[in-house]
């Protein structure tokens, strides 16, 4: 019983070190991104994507983080419409940069 446990303390600390070893090789920041092709001429979607009011028909982020708080500013759409959301440890701001029926959408995100 006594050998058991310490072969278990051993294992566990082996595991520790480890993973602490593992994560000061891993990089300080990291980003995500996400691609999806639509098949559809962009004047075509163009309306979903260029107002944060259509946004919740297509990302529920309410949905994944139900305690944020989502406040809706600036026109309702086009250049200058923002997302901002505040929860616990997180807080951001998405922002229409431009926007073209033609080019697309580009956002600044703070």
């Amino acid at each position: 019983m006594k050998k058991a446990l310490k072969i278990t303390a051993w294992v566990v600390g082996v595991l520790v070190v480890l993973c602490f070893g593992i994560g000061l090789f891993l990089p300080k920041e990291w980003n995500v991104e996400r691609t999806i092709l639509i098949q559809a001429p962009p004047e075509k979607i163009h309306r979903w994507v260029d107002s944060p009011t259509e946004w919740k028909n297509w990302f529920d982020f309410e949905g994944m983080a139900p305690d944020s708080h989502v406040t809706l500013s600036g026109p309702e759409r086009g250049v200058g419409a923002t997302y901002a959301w505040k929860m616990p440890g997180s807080s951001g701001r998405i922002t229409i940069a431009s926007s073209d029926p033609k080019t697309g959408v580009h956002l600044d995100e703070a």
